[in-house]
This record gives structure tokens, sequence and C-alpha cells, in this order.
């Protein structure tokens, strides 16, 4: 918990999700996937420098992301 108001942060819950098609044998394979499928806005550090030098920073999480992958195994 936070000691300042402003970098409080209420709960909060990621989904990633992928799917993926691949080779009998393991030698290749294709995925496509989502980062934080509900684009939750959260923040993975947060400092109180209020004091000194007078500011507060936080750090934020990525927004949702998508990729596509074409794996070979050799």
């Amino acid at each position: 918990m936070s000691s300042s108001e402003i970098l409080a942060q209420d709960s909060y819950a990621l989904v990633n999700a992928f799917v993926g098609l691949g080779a009998e044998d393991g030698s290749w394979e294709i995925r496509a996937g989502v980062r934080n499928l509900l684009d939750e806005t959260y923040t993975t550090q947060a400092f109180d420098l209020a004091d000194f030098p007078g500011y507060q920073l936080a750090y934020y999480g990525a927004p949702r992301t998508a990729d596509i992958r074409f794996i070979v195994r050799r």
C-alpha cells in the first residue's frame, strides 16, 4: 500500500491468452497471442518523493498488446 492517495491503486487482474498450431513432430509452430486482454491500467512501481524532491512517480504496465510468432525448431 502506498503512503500517497494519488499513487494508491485498486486491485486488478491481467488476462493473457494465446492459441497455437504446430507440426506433430514439433519442428514448427505458429502462435497468436494477446497480453492484457482487458486493457487494464495499472502501475508496476510507484515512488512517493513528495517530501524531497517534491514529486510522485509511477511506472505503468503495458497496454493491450498482440503478437504473432512463427517458431522453427531444428
